[in-house]
């Protein structure tokens, strides 16, 4: 599913005291409903936009952190190997006079003769009449003829006649199996093939492969012997992750302005129509904080070419921290269209291109009194790579973004940015894993809006600090963490009880706008810390962080952080 938002992104520092906005307040006089004045900045953590973008972060490492992946078939493509259909055991002898076979297009007359001749005018076992089949198979394989193969149909034998039945190919009957929540017809558009037809063994583990890897459903395909003379079936074999499923989660990775403590709930189908389309509704609640979004997914063409829109909608209140008792509210409203094409299959390592356009009005009010009103029209275009097996995993993003910007007071600003981001997952066995990862964001346009720039702090950033701590034009994130598995595991698709211990470290910085004249460096935060991953397959998630930092800034309302997020399945 495509990000819902492009990338990690940031507002810059509140340095205005309090008591200075409220007299700066008082000395207006009174307008109506929706007057403006000036913008005046808010917290970066408590802007709406910026609570907004962490809200759905948050939303999608649960997402990841919870969600089960459907495994890989072994193997693409199986042949059924024909069953013993003489009615003998593979010892018992009888005599066979002439073996027939039915026309080939592929092995000569002669070359079957040749090959049946010492079975005939004696008597012969089963197990005899078996390594005939294979020697014929054989050929078949000399010849690079994947699908062609001999069997023995059901028969009885009658004046010492063998008759052996040659496949060849052609496309028999082609049935489904285990899609209870994905429509026939959708399977068949991607990768089906049309009866009647040659058997295509290359182009249908190319389909089978693209399929598998742009559906959480799976595939492999089955060939067996046809009724009609030499044709092939084909039985599709689906594999499918729960059509639907909810999670309730609580955590207190919420803004302290708004409040920390945060609960919420994510609703998943993932097939609505039939067609591997995903619809998700999400909802979240804290102190200050009601934020909701709507989702939705599909494939839109037979290659793997998948459009999303989602919207959000998310409505703050400042209860806690010195700016509480001025009653600042806020809105933000997003809408979000994207596009994802796979590009590149190579063993082990896809691309995808991904195209985003991003809408968002965010606004910031005492009321009557407007405090700041931004718009942004931004445009993504990215590459995002997998690449690995389970236990050695890597994914990687980078995208370029353009865009424009205006509040209550200026015109339309253009700026243009680039993000990156990335995380390797390696096992080191004996229990023990690794997972390192970084981010980064890298503009010449300094006057950002809020919603474009770069935050570090928080879960998923530098833990030892509180969410939005420090935000810039310019910005990177480093991470890494060392898991020991205690007990079971801890993977989503677990069925039983799993708990690890991990270490970490986290670095990041930020460049934030300086005017003329001022230092405009990088400012750095770093924490080390440690925490316990717990889970009971679908229905626990758990995980429990200390983070303590390095970095004790008086601009910082403090330099350690307890994190806990707890997820229920259902």
């Amino acid at each position: 599913m495509l990000n819902r938002l492009l990338s990690r992104r940031a507002a810059p520092t509140f340095t205005l005291a309090p008591m200075a906005l409220a007299a700066a307040l008082g000395a207006l006089p009174a307008r109506q409903a929706g007057a403006q004045v000036p913008p005046v900045p808010v917290p970066p953590a408590a802007d709406p936009a910026v609570i907004q973008r962490q809200a759905i972060e948050n939303e999608q490492r649960i997402r990841r952190r919870t969600e089960p992946d459907v495994p890989a078939p072994d193997k693409l493509i199986e042949q059924k190997p024909a069953p013993d259909v003489l009615g003998q055991d593979a010892g018992t002898r009888f005599q066979v006079r002439q073996i027939a076979f039915t026309p080939s297009a592929i092995l000569p007359e002669s070359l079957l003769r040749g090959l049946a001749a010492p079975y005939e005018g004696r008597e012969v076992s089963l197990a005899e009449l078996r390594e005939l089949v294979a020697a014929i198979n054989a050929q078949y394989r000399t010849r690079n003829i994947a699908t062609a193969m001999a069997v023995i149909p059901p028969q009885e034998v009658t004046e010492g006649v063998v008759h052996i039945r040659l496949v060849e190919g052609r496309v028999g009957a082609v049935r489904i199996e285990g899609n209870a929540s994905t429509a026939d017809h959708y399977i068949r558009w991607r990768a089906g093939q049309a009866p009647g037809t040659l058997v295509d063994l290359p182009t249908l583990e190319a389909d089978l492969e693209r399929f598998n890897r742009t559906n959480e459903m799976q595939l492999r395909a089955q060939l067996e012997p046809g009724q009609n003379t030499g044709a092939t079936d084909i039985v599709l074999v689906a594999t499918e992750p729960e059509r639907q499923s909810v999670r309730a989660y609580t955590d207190n990775g919420g803004s302290r302005y708004t409040g920390e403590t945060r609960f919420g709930a994510i609703y998943t189908n993932r097939s609505l129509l039939g067609w591997r389309d995903e619809l998700t509704l999400s909802g979240a609640a804290a102190e200050g904080y009601r934020g909701g979004s709507v989702n939705y997914s599909v494939p839109v063409t037979p290659w793997g070419t998948r459009l999303s829109y989602g919207y959000f909608h998310d409505e703050t209140k400042i209860r806690n921290g010195p700016f509480a008792s001025l009653g600042i509210e806020g809105t933000s409203r997003t809408n979000l269209f994207g596009l994802r094409q796979p590009l590149l299959f190579v063993q082990a390592v896809q691309l995808d291109l991904t195209v985003a356009h991003k809408r968002q009005d965010s606004d910031s009010r005492i009321d009557p009194i407007e405090l700041s009103h931004n718009q942004t029209n931004t445009t993504a275009v990215g590459v995002d790579m997998r690449a690995g097996t389970d236990g050695n995993f890597t994914f990687a993003q980078l995208s370029f973004a353009t865009g424009e910007g205006r509040n209550a007071s200026t015109d339309w600003q253009s700026f243009r940015l680039v993000r990156g981001y990335a995380r390797h997952w390696h096992d080191l066995g004996a229990a023990l894993s690794l997972q390192v990862g970084g981010s980064f964001q890298w503009t010449r346009d300094q006057l950002l809006p809020s919603s474009e720039q770069f935050f570090i702090g928080g879960d998923g950033s530098v833990r030892g600090y509180d969410s939005a701590a420090l935000g810039g034009y310019n910005g990177y994130t480093l991470s890494a963490e060392l898991h020991r598995r205690l007990y079971g595991s801890t993977a989503p698709d677990s069925r039983s009880l799993g708990l690890s211990a991990f270490v970490f470290v986290d670095h990041g910085a930020v460049k934030a706008y300086a005017p003329p004249g001022t230092d405009g460096g990088l400012t750095s935060l770093t924490s080390i810390g440690l925490g316990f991953d717990l889970n009971y397959g679908k229905y626990l998630t758990a995980r429990l962080a200390y983070g303590y930092g390095f970095n004790d800034r008086a601009d910082l309302q403090r330099h350690q952080r307890v994190h806990f997020q707890v997820v229920a399945g259902f």
